[in-house]
């Protein structure tokens, strides 16, 4: 959702960082080269789970997957936008004031797959505008006073 990072960086003033885990340096990059605003994407080489858990102790926000960063994050109390597709909700569920977990109610999720037989609906179906309302919506409430 580079659309998303893109309207992130903007209302917010946020600077994105793509931490690309294993496997998705291509597609961190694209986005990243499809941004009309800045965007920092560490994939030479990719960050090892010390260097990301760094990252998502000094973020303003992380916006994720259903992945080890978000679970970084409910852990240590960064504000987290998750967007969840195939995975079941039930079986990662935490339970953090500071999270939003964004979910698309499809026929075929959560089918637990890691490649999508069909469309991958349960994602594409997930609008950026949700994504950044989520994002404006953490970031106000984290606020001090």
């Amino acid at each position: 959702h580079g659309v998303a990072c893109d309207g992130i960086a903007a209302r917010l003033g946020l600077v994105p960082i793509l931490a690309p885990g294993p496997g998705e340096v291509p597609i961190a990059k694209r986005i990243a080269g499809l941004s009309e605003k800045r965007i920092v994407c560490l994939d030479d080489p990719p960050p090892s789970i010390a260097e990301v858990k760094a990252l998502v102790r000094r973020a303003k926000l992380l916006l994720t997957n259903d992945t080890g960063p978000r679970h970084i994050a409910v852990a240590i109390g960064t504000p987290v936008v998750v967007l969840m597709g195939p995975t079941d909700p039930r079986h990662t569920q935490q339970h953090m004031e500071r999270q939003r977990v964004l979910r698309e109610d499809v026929d075929c999720s959560p089918c637990q797959l890691k490649t999508c037989p069909i469309d991958h609906r349960c994602m594409t179906r997930l609008s950026p505008e949700r994504a950044i309302a989520a994002a404006q919506e953490l970031i106000v409430e984290s606020l001090p006073g």
